[in-house]
């Protein structure tokens, strides 16, 4: 296994340790994976700014490829500054999203509401302490498991949610929407 493969495993362990999110299958060429539930390749783009410092110095050598673009990365690696707080950082990402129509900024300004689904906890909670999820919905599936994570815990402050919507199955399990309200004490 060739270093880059072992450091795209690496971060995409990290991130599912810090986040809790979910991968879509590994490109077997060329050993990385996209986030499960980012689909939408503008957006992708958008929030690519590594890739694109990648395709400007493949371009300014004028060569194409797999290896040309490994050797791009290597070339523009800057180190990491890891003194940006954590609080700070999802600012930042959560403004992002709301220049991409994503957040409850989307439904007050009248433009067409963009959804994104999680299956993990991390990254839920923190969207949430930002009053960024303009809706929730649960699936309660029957079964108890006596063990796993609990939703939002952490949350900074209480919040009321209102239920907008739900829907039963044969297997019993039932999906339930909610919208926030208001923050409690």
């Amino acid at each position: 296994m060739t270093a880059d493969r072992l450091y795209h495993a690496a971060l995409r362990a990290e991130l599912t340790r810090r986040l809790d999110v979910r991968w879509r299958e590994v490109d077997q060429r060329t050993g990385a994976a996209e986030i499960d539930g980012l689909h939408d390749r503008d957006l992708l783009r958008a929030f690519s700014k590594r890739r694109a410092q990648v395709l400007a110095q493949q371009q300014e050598w004028g060569h194409a490829g797999i290896a040309a673009g490994k050797a791009a990365a290597l070339a523009t690696r800057k180190p990491k500054d890891h003194a940006e707080p954590e609080a700070s950082f999802y600012a930042r990402v959560a403004s992002g999203l709301a220049e991409h129509g994503i957040g409850p900024f989307s439904s007050s300004s009248g433009s067409q509401a963009r959804a994104c689904s999680w299956e993990g906890v991390k990254l839920p909670l923190a969207l949430a302490d930002l009053g960024l999820i303009d809706e929730y919905e649960f699936l309660v599936q029957p079964i108890l498991a006596g063990h796993g994570p609990t939703l939002f815990a952490g949350l900074s402050e209480r919040l009321e949610l209102r239920l907008v919507g739900r829907q039963e199955f044969r297997s019993g399990a039932v999906a339930l929407r909610y919208q926030p309200g208001r923050v409690t004490a």
